[in-house]
Formats: structure tokens, C-alpha cells, sequence
């Protein structure tokens, strides 16, 4: 039996050239490499592996992927979960922090919120900042006179005419009262807090409360009265300036410019 004098694999009666190297087997026509004589050239690829050494199995060629046609479009990625195929992607939430800004961090300007939720304004005159207990001192001593200028000449008329009038200048006492507290709910301010500059808001929205809720604040008020009227003080050392009345409806009172006195809100 024939072998190839440089790979030692065996080889068939009618090969010329080892199949596992590429030498020319001696005797077909190709002299056998003896001492002196050059090697045959490698195989095509420049591998020539050692002898007797065992060869993997030749792998079948590389077949390079067709080219895609012109015009090609790729498929899209399938839609994410809960995702409408077709509908555009979602939008990303939350802008890249800027130069220098630490992510996280609130934007400059930024103005946490005070007890309770409002923001407190950051105007020049004080627009959008918590009352003080002076002015609402007085914007409520200017209420209180408007309804005493009606409520007073009727109850002097029931002491020197008829008791009728002392009802009817407790009736007018209390109309005048609900008036104001509608104006409170509807523009956040009575004729008073108006000509002061005050207004009053919701704690959580910032905006005016509604006549009912305007009308409950104004009962509450019984609750500042019954405790000799220490509840009307809070405001002065109290963190947010609110009276027991304001608390148990979730108001405060801020500064706005001041307007002209007028009995009814001015139209907008």
C-alpha cells in the first residue's frame, strides 16, 4: 500500500497527488522528494500542516449573502409591548439636564413649595407672597365697617322705635356677610382685602375656592371666636399666616396689587 512520503496518508492506485497535502506522489510522473531536492509548493491557501499529522476535514467554501436588491427597505422593529403597530413610538419624558446642572436637580429658579403645596410668588413687590397679619387686620376692619354702616342705624332705630328693626339689622348683617363670602369664593376677595391688595386661595391650587366653600370658611370663623379669638392671631406665628377658619379649609391669603375701592369686584 501506497503512502505519501510527507503526510503518511494513505494513497489510492490511480492518485497522482496526495489528496490530504497536495504532494506529487512519486512514480506518476513527478519525481519523489528526496534528501537535496526542493519541497513541492504548499497547497493553494499557504497551509502546509507537518507530518503524520492529522487534518481536519476541509470545510466547505465561504459563500458570501446575496447583495439586497436597489431599493431595499428593511423590515421595522416589532412595536414594543402595549404599543399599536403603526403608531409612532412613545415620546422620552424628561429633558437631558443642562451644562453644569447636576441631574435631579430642580431647574434654576425653581421654587419649592411651602407647607401645604402653594409656591410662594418671587415678585419685586410682594405679589403672590403670604399676607402679613397687619393687612389682613385691616382689610377685615374695612368688611366689618361696611357691614356695621348698614347693621348699626337699624339697630338703633329697634332700641328707640320697635325691636323689629333689631332683627331686621341682624338679617341685613348676615346678607351682607354671605355677599362678601360669594365675592371671596368667586374672585378670592371681599371689597376690604381688595383695596388692601389681599386675596385668598386654595392651598393646593393656588386659585379662588367657590362661593360654598367660601361660605363654610366664614362659619368657621366661629371656631377663631370661641377660643377667645385667638384663632384671628395665628397668622403671627404661624408658618403659613393662616387662622384656624383658614386650616380647616385649606386657604391662605397672599398680597395682589391693590385696587380701588368698589362694593362689587371690578369687571375683568
Amino acid at each position: 500500500m501506497a503512502v505519501c512520503t510527507r503526510c503518511a496518508s494513505e494513497l489510492g492506485p490511480d492518485d497522482t497527488v496526495c489528496a490530504r497535502c497536495g504532494t506529487p506522489v512519486a512514480g506518476a510522473g513527478v519525481p519523489a522528494a528526496g534528501p537535496g531536492s526542493a519541497p513541492p509548493p504548499p497547497p493553494s491557501g499557504g497551509f502546509v500542516p507537518p507530518p503524520g499529522s492529522a487534518l481536519p476535514p476541509a470545510s466547505p467554501g465561504f459563500v458570501p449573502p446575496p447583495a439586497a436588491p436597489t431599493g431595499y427597505t428593511p423590515a421595522p422593529p416589532p412595536p414594543g409591548y402595549g404599543q399599536v403597530p403603526g403608531s409612532p413610538p412613545p415620546p422620552s419624558y424628561g429633558a437631558a439636564p443642562g451644562y453644569g446642572q447636576v441631574p435631579g436637580a430642580p431647574p434654576p429658579g425653581y421654587m419649592p413649595p411651602m407647607a401645604g403645596g402653594y409656591v410662594q410668588g418671587a415678585g419685586g413687590d410682594g405679589t403672590g407672597s403670604l399676607a402679613t397679619w397687619g393687612n389682613r387686620a385691616v382689610g377685615l376692619l374695612v368688611d366689618v365697617a361696611l357691614i356695621l354702616v348698614v347693621e348699626l342705624p337699624l339697630y338703633i332705630l329697634g332700641i328707640a322705635v320697635t325691636t323689629g328693626f333689631v332683627y331686621l339689622s341682624e338679617l341685613a348683617g348676615l346678607a351682607i356677610g354671605i355677599w362678601f363670602a360669594v365675592q371671596l369664593g368667586q374672585t378670592g376677595a371681599t371689597p376690604g382685602m381688595r383695596m388692601i391688595g389681599l386675596r385668598c386661595v386654595g392651598q393646593q391650587s393656588g386659585q379662588p375656592i367657590g362661593p360654598g366653600l367660601a361660605i363654610v370658611r366664614a362659619i368657621a370663623h366661629i371656631v377663631d371666636n370661641i377660643i377667645c379669638f385667638v384663632g384671628w392671631f395665628f397668622p403671627l406665628w404661624d408658618k403659613s399666616r393662616q387662622t384656624l377658619a383658614d386650616k380647616i379649609v385649606s386657604t391662605v391669603v397672599v398680597r395682589t396689587p391693590a385696587q380701588p375701592f368698589s362694593l362689587t369686584p371690578p369687571a375683568a
